[in-house]
């Protein structure tokens, strides 16, 4: 009797093993709320809200690849460039620059935008503009 009541433990704890770590290659590397549409998602004006190292306030994202950033403090400040985005990450060439800015987009949705800078330290938020 010891010995059926040991197997069936045994059967029991390895069913359970198997179903947990078969659920494991669920979890993907994207942006809450965003999944695979970023591209479309990100199109837009958005506005940088908190704290930000940024001299822009704005940034606009256009259907056709390019982007610029402008600031309401600095009416004279406007940078503008090519961008695309690769799962979760964004890439922006700016005009007058020849290396691809790299940030990982940790959240976007229809409303909310946050990046990090590549190593992770830093997050900037924006909010779309309506």
């Amino acid at each position: 009797m010891k010995t059926l009541r040991l197997i069936g433990v045994t059967l029991l704890t390895v069913l359970l093993s198997v179903s947990f770590t078969a659920c494991g290659g669920d979890d993907k590397d994207e942006p809450s709320g965003g999944g695979g549409d970023n591209k479309s998602l990100i199109i837009g004006k958005w506005k940088v809200v908190g704290e930000s190292t940024w001299r822009a306030t704005n940034v606009e994202y256009k259907s056709d690849g390019s982007f610029s950033y402008t600031s309401t403090e600095d009416p004279k400040y406007e940078e503008h460039g090519s961008y695309k985005i690769e799962g979760n990450l964004l890439y922006e060439l700016f005009s007058d620059e020849e290396d691809w800015d790299m940030k990982k987009i940790v959240v976007l949705d229809k409303t909310t935008l946050t990046l990090s800078n590549s190593s992770g330290t830093k997050q900037y938020y924006l909010q779309r503009v309506i």
